[in-house]
């Protein structure tokens, strides 16, 4: 178990790690290289390009006109969809939410997607099997589920108070006063299965991942009960003990084991964590609350919390134990990557991140020093390393590095008045940065060796550089530099060594994505 003792300055950064953590993968495969480009007009509407590399602007294929960026998957306008041989398009024509793809070598995209640009939309992707997964609301009060299947146009398969989709099928949930009724879609539209029809007094609603079981908790006058049913059952059968109160209920990652937190006696001052809802707890506290699991689906997370702080627990879904992993005023879980469980803890003005391997043992403290709030957490895991921005009381950055399962990190850039990692491959680093207040921007690499320098690769840019890939071979950078504005960008290629001169490769034209074998690229998690 892990203990921090010392009041925290750095506690709104908690919630920054959650939303900065990035994560390096590797650029979808194809022949060719090939580059989505948008080109901007005065009105700073984009006209969207399909180019193999090297090639004039006269060869490009236009794949959208008139485009104006919105916010709806990760990224600008246009992405080569991972492991696939599609693209994705998104933007706004006028009073229009557009959604295209298209696969490459065809003549031109196909609609997948029309909506109204005063409507909230949210959008994800599943790369195998191809699928593109819309939610639509225009004021919260009710939602659709669409969903496109192999670059088909996306059907409506799904309405109600909300709706949730995923590679298995749609769920829908539609509330009339009391009455929950629950509905199960296939994702071709062919199948409507009613889980629930009108029960009343229903509390809380769970799934496993593949949707072949749901739980719901249902409450009469003195006690709550979960029920477990099947789609197709006509009666579900209830699970485990009745309760005096249910806060949650839900699955564990095996997708069969299903847990409870509730008080069974009205005389209960604490909250237990029940495997299918009958035996001792295995955990008791004020509050219990689901964290996350693993890939593989072995390992559960469960966060406590109480008047004195939060504590981290992993709960082994085969040996059915569960083991505290760290505690303090704050506990944030980043998630699993590579096989490791990576954490924060917070206690008074400490704050340390940590990793540790799956089922929580043997942690490892990968960066704690209080002179510094942390900003960002981006993580290589390609190669098997974490990196932090840093920000000092002077308002100084620094860029720290460390392996993900050692405690062997270090400053790599230290004190600069703003650094922005780009990207990262096995060796080297790539950050646009101003070392001093009122600098201009430049654009770096540095070998990823404690003590080493940096290489400075590109000193023409008014407002920064971004969307930097590393080619095939890893050994030249191609990048936007932006101008004034993003109409008078230039896609750039400059070698990581800083030997040559960087070199224009369009101007005017702003880089979107590159798809080619090898170039370990940044992306978003999403």
């Amino acid at each position: 178990m892990i203990q921090k003792h010392k009041p925290s300055k750095l506690w709104s950064a908690i919630l920054l790690l959650l939303t900065a953590v990035l994560l390096f993968t590797v650029a979808a495969c194809s022949s060719g290289e090939q580059l989505l480009l948008a080109e901007f007009n005065r009105d700073f509407e984009a006209e969207i390009f399909l180019a193999e590399l090297g090639s004039e602007s006269g060869e490009w294929q236009s794949l959208a006109e008139d485009a104006v960026s919105t916010i709806l998957f990760d990224g600008r306008y246009a992405t080569f969809v991972p492991d696939t041989n599609h693209i994705l398009l998104w933007y706004e024509d006028g009073n229009d939410l557009r959604v295209e793809q298209m696969e490459i070598g065809d003549d031109a995209p196909t609609e997948l997607f029309e909506g109204d640009v005063a409507d909230r939309v949210f959008g994800s992707v599943s790369s195998d099997p191809f699928l593109i997964f819309l939610t639509e609301t225009e004021d919260f009060s009710e939602f659709s589920c669409y969903v496109s299947v192999d670059g088909a146009e996306a059907e409506r398969l799904a309405k109600g108070s909300i709706c949730w989709v995923s590679e298995h099928g749609v769920v829908s949930e539609e509330r009339d006063e009391d009455e929950l009724t629950l509905t199960l879609y296939s994702l071709d539209g062919e199948e409507e299965t009613v889980i629930l029809d009108g029960v009343e007094d229903v509390l809380d609603t769970a799934w496993n991942q593949d949707l072949s079981t749901f739980a719901y908790v249902e409450l009469d006058r003195r006690d709550a009960q979960a029920y477990m049913i099947e789609p197709g059952d006509d009666e579900a059968t209830p699970i485990g003990d009745e309760f005096e109160v249910i806060v949650s209920v839900g699955f564990m990652a095996d997708g069969e084991t299903i847990y409870i937190v509730g008080k069974p006696d009205e005389d209960d001052d604490e909250a237990g964590l029940f495997i299918n809802g009958t035996g001792d707890p295995i955990l008791e506290e004020e509050s219990i609350r689901y964290a996350g699991r693993d890939e593989e689906g072995d390992y559960v997370l469960f966060r406590t919390l109480n008047s004195r702080g939060e504590t981290l627990f992993v709960y082994d879904v085969n040996d059915e134990t569960a083991v505290e992993v760290a505690d303090g005023d704050a506990v944030s879980t980043i998630g699993y990557l590579s096989d490791r469980l990576l954490f924060s803890v917070a206690e008074d003005d400490d704050f340390a991140v940590f990793s540790a391997e799956a089922n929580g043992a043997e942690p490892v403290e990968l960066f704690a020093d209080n002179d510094f709030e942390v900003i960002a957490i981006q993580v290589d895991e390609a190669n098997g390393r974490i990196y932090l921005t840093l920000r000092d009381e002077d308002g100084l950055s620094s860029l720290f590095v460390s392996s993900l399962d050692a405690e062997d990190g270090y400053i790599l850039v230290e004190e600069w008045a703003t650094i922005s990692l780009l990207n990262s491959s096995d060796d080297t680093a790539v950050f646009a940065a101003r070392e001093d207040f009122g600098d201009d921007w430049i654009l770096y690499a540095i070998p990823v060796e404690d003590g080493a320098d940096e290489i400075e690769l590109d000193d023409d840019a008014e407002n920064g550089f971004e969307n930097a890939f590393l080619t095939g071979n890893g050994r030249s950078l191609i990048y936007t530099a932006v101008g004034d504005d993003i109409s008078e960008a230039e896609v750039r290629q400059a070698p990581l060594d800083g030997e040559e001169n960087p070199e224009t490769l369009y101007k005017d034209i702003l880089l979107l994505d590159v798809n080619w074998e090898g170039a370990s690229n940044l992306e978003r998690l999403r």
